[in-house]
């Protein structure tokens, strides 16, 4: 997981440095459609 400090909400774009390579793990699950608004 890449993890960071959140400063504002929304979208950032521009260029993103990693100090630490490390593999990204995607954890896909199902969940119920009442549960959406808490993932999100």
């Amino acid at each position: 997981m890449i993890s960071g400090i959140l400063a504002s909400p929304g979208i950032a774009f521009g260029k993103a440095l990693l100090l630490k390579e490390d593999e990204i793990v995607i954890d896909r699950k199902k969940i119920s459609a009442d549960k959406v608004d808490q993932e999100v």
